[in-house]
């Protein structure tokens, strides 16, 4: 039989990793948002990309920050920048930008899915941890009315 000592000690050690898991589990759950947000905003890109003349020049508004909305003329001859990262810029049509924002929308899906089964595996060890947790504490509650 363990001793009083041994139980707090086991208590102790069992509601410290709870914690470490739980601020896991919260920040995947960030993580897994930023991504969420990443997607969106890739996809809004696409729509705009959709609407885009084939052909001629069109006015956007293109917001800045700060409600600040610049006046931007968009020439259809002209190739788009593309940011492929490392604060590097390609040019590229309309077209490749597309195809380029399918396949960053796929890669952070894949991630999105990642983070998700991180994520309900967690939370089945931190329900698994609860449960010794309410185990623990109702064994020391019986020793102590025993």
């Amino acid at each position: 039989m363990k001793s009083g000592q041994d139980v707090e000690e086991g208590l102790q050690s069992a509601v410290a990793e709870l914690k470490v898991l739980e601020d896991y589990y919260a920040e995947l759950g960030a993580r897994e948002a930023i991504l969420v947000q990443a997607v969106s905003e890739a996809r809004a890109a696409q729509e705009v990309l959709s609407a885009l003349p084939r052909d001629g020049m069109v006015e956007i508004l293109s917001p800045i920050g700060g409600g600040v909305v610049l006046p931007v003329t968009y020439d259809s001859k002209k190739k788009l920048r593309l940011n492929i990262g490392a604060n590097t810029t390609i040019e590229a049509t309309p077209e490749r930008s597309y195809k380029y924002l399918e396949e960053k929308i796929a890669e952070l899906d894949r991630a999105i899915s990642k983070i998700r089964g991180q994520r309900e595996e967690l939370a089945a060890r931190i329900n698994r941890l609860r449960s010794q947790i309410s185990r623990i504490l109702q064994q020391g509650s019986r020793a102590a009315t025993g």
